[in-house]
């Protein structure tokens, strides 16, 4: 049953995280959106503070304004990077922390050709670029994903429809 099991992690076992960013430093993010952003991984560990190798596979991609930025990007060492997980009414958020040690002292600093972009240290939601001279609120948001249950009896529906296809199929044949 190798389809299934490729199935099962495909739809269960990873998720995104999808950012928001606004001009306001008050806290919360409300319109305009000036910019957006994901943060993918291959395992979630759950909810609380880890390192950024709890995670897997990783994948870091925004855009604010015009400029983008990637994994490429970041200037602050991976193994000073800490994620913080906290879920408030069945909504999962990411905050990142650290011991700093990018060229902003940010949580994440990240450095693209045209701009730079820096978290709030200490678990905070603000972010700023010195080069644009912009500060607001961030917001990360796990995108909805199946959970691992439903993805396996998704699987085993799946995998029991095949079954009974081909029984059916190979009776026609008998018969013929």
């Amino acid at each position: 049953m190798p389809s299934l099991t490729l199935l099962c992690a495909s739809l269960g076992y990873a998720g995104t995280f999808t950012f928001q960013f606004d001009n306001t430093a008050d806290g919360t993010v409300t319109a305009p959106i000036v910019g957006t952003g994901t943060f993918t991984f291959s395992t979630d560990p759950g909810n609380g503070t880890f390192g950024l190798a709890a995670f897997g596979t990783t994948q870091f991609s925004f855009t604010f304004g015009a400029a983008t930025f990637s994994d490429a990007d970041i200037q602050t060492p991976l193994s000073n990077l800490l994620l913080q997980i906290s879920e408030v009414s069945g909504v999962r958020y990411l905050n990142f922390g650290g011991s700093l040690g990018g060229p902003f002292n940010g949580s994440l600093d990240l450095v693209s050709s045209s701009s730079n972009l820096s978290f709030q240290p200490g678990f905070g939601s603000l972010y700023f670029q010195a080069s644009q001279a912009n500060f607001g609120t961030y917001e990360a948001v796990l995108d909805a994903v199946p959970e691992p249950a439903t993805s396996m009896f998704l699987g085993a529906g799946l995998a029991a429809l095949a079954v009974l296809s081909r029984r059916r199929n190979s009776a026609r044949s008998n018969r013929a």
